[in-house]
Order: C-alpha cells, then structure tokens, then sequence
C-alpha cells in the first residue's frame, strides 16, 4: 500500500514537472488572450498595470526587442520618463546595442524628462539615420536656448524641412521685452512699465494708486504741513507701492520673456513630436 502511494506521487510530480516544463516553452507574447488583455489595458489607458504585463513577458523571452520597445513606449505614454530612461539603461548598458527604434524611443525619454543635453549627446553619437539625427540635434539646440549655433547649422548640414527652417528663423524674433526699460519707465509713469509689458489694466492701477496716494500726500502737507499723519500715511503708502511697481515692472518683461520662450519651446517640441 505504501510503495503504491509512493509510485502515485512520483507519478504526479513528473506529471506536473512536464507540465511546468511544456508551459515555461509556450510563446508567451504570442498568446491571443495575453495579447487582448495588454491591448484593453493600454485601450483604457492603464499603462501602470500594462508595463506590469509587459515586463513580465519580457522575463518570459527576455532580449526581446519588441517587448523592450512596447515597454519604452508605455513609461512613455504613462508619463514616467525619469524610469524609462532608468529602464532603458538597463536594457541596453551600452548604447550601441540598441536598435535604433528603442534608441529614437529613449531620445524622446530623454527630451521630456528635460535631460536635454543627454538627449543632445545620443543625438550625436548614435547612428541615426543621417537626416533624423541632424534633425534632432538641430532642435534640441533651440531647446537647449542655443540659437546662434542653431541658425548656423542648417547651412552646414543642408538641412531643408521647411517646418524645422521656419523655427530656426523664429528663434532669431521671439518678442522681448527689456526688463531695465520696463523698471525705468515706471520710474517715470508709475505703471507705464506694466503697459509696455502688455499688462494694462495692472499698469492703470498702479498709476492711479500712486497718483491718489500723491495727491493725499500733497493735501495732507499743503493743509497741516509736517504734522500731517493723513499726509505722512499717504506718502509712506504711495512710495512703498512706487518702489514695488518698479520692482513687478522688471518682473513682469522677465515673466513676458518667459512667456514668450515657452511658447516658441512648446512649438519645437510638437515639432519633435512629429519625429518620435
């Protein structure tokens, strides 16, 4: 009785190793149902628990590029860019080893999460195809806010997507303003720094705040002389709010600048959208 309990048992565990053994040899990534559920997943937009999946086909056939590539794609999407570039430094130590698809896919990995020299080096030391790199190099330059050696560049290389040259050109007139004249015509005008910023209704109020706080300080000295609290009140008030609009003044033609550069940015960036 007992040597048939054995001989059972033994039975099973072969059984159950062979099973485990034709299993662990199934073409996982090729399975109808896994290739559904990843596609519902990434449907639904649930990249967290698709690199979920994916990552464990990639165990499964691990140097699978394809599945390296839909995992680089998905941190993309996901909007984890800092632990794609992680990844990807992982899957490919050296980078001459990666095909150039999961080399273009940690290039945009690199550029959105704002490692744009990183992404500058790659661009030049990888082996792009010739006009992509150039391409990319190109507008990682104006990126980068290096518009000199940008505009010089096209020449150089003979570049002619005429969507790149139009940014190129652009890079040369983004509108600015100078933060000294802004502080020294509300110097001037209180407020009439705001104006040339663009902010009119900030530079009317300031104007008007100022010029009543003055005219308060006036009729307070003119009735009371130094005794004037109503007098000596207005003008503390008045020269405070002076000096301060001087001050926003110069910040507001630094935030107009800044404006102005993330707009022209975010325009280069649907440019190398375009590309990815």
């Amino acid at each position: 009785m007992y040597t048939k309990q054995k001989r059972r048992f033994f039975t099973a565990v072969l059984f159950l190793l062979g099973m485990a053994a034709s299993y662990a040899q199934q073409d996982l990534f090729d399975s109808s149902a896994t290739r559904r559920y990843v596609r519902f997943l990434m449907e639904s937009k649930d990249y967290q628990t698709a690199l979920a999946e994916w990552e464990r086909l990639y165990y499964m056939q691990a140097h699978n590029d394809t599945l390296a590539l839909k995992i680089l794609q998905t941190y993309q999407l996901a909007g984890a860019y800092d632990r794609g570039v992680a990844r990807f430094q992982r899957l490919y130590p050296r980078l001459s080893q990666a095909p150039r698809p999961q080399a273009r896919a940690y290039l945009a990995l690199l550029r959105r999460d704002g490692q744009l020299d990183s992404a500058y080096q790659v661009a030049r030391q990888y082996p792009f195809a010739p006009r992509y790199g150039q391409k990319q190099q190109l507008s990682l330059l104006l990126l980068r806010a290096r518009y000199q050696e940008a505009q010089s560049l096209p020449a150089r290389q003979k570049i002619k997507d005429p969507a790149l040259l139009s940014l190129v050109d652009r890079s040369a007139a983004i509108p600015r303003k100078s933060p000294f004249l802004s502080g020294l015509l509300s110097g001037l005008v209180p407020g009439l720094g705001k104006v040339y910023t663009g902010q009119w209704k900030d530079g009317l109020f300031s104007l008007v705040f100022v010029g009543a706080n003055a005219f308060g300080a006036y009729r307070g000295f003119t009735k009371r002389g130094a005794q004037s609290a109503l007098g000596w009140i207005a003008a503390g008030i008045g020269t405070a709010f002076y000096a301060g609009n001087i001050y926003g003044s110069v910040k507001a033609a630094q935030q107009y600048n800044n404006r102005q550069e993330e707009a022209y940015h975010r325009d280069v960036e649907s440019y190398l959208r375009t590309l990815d």
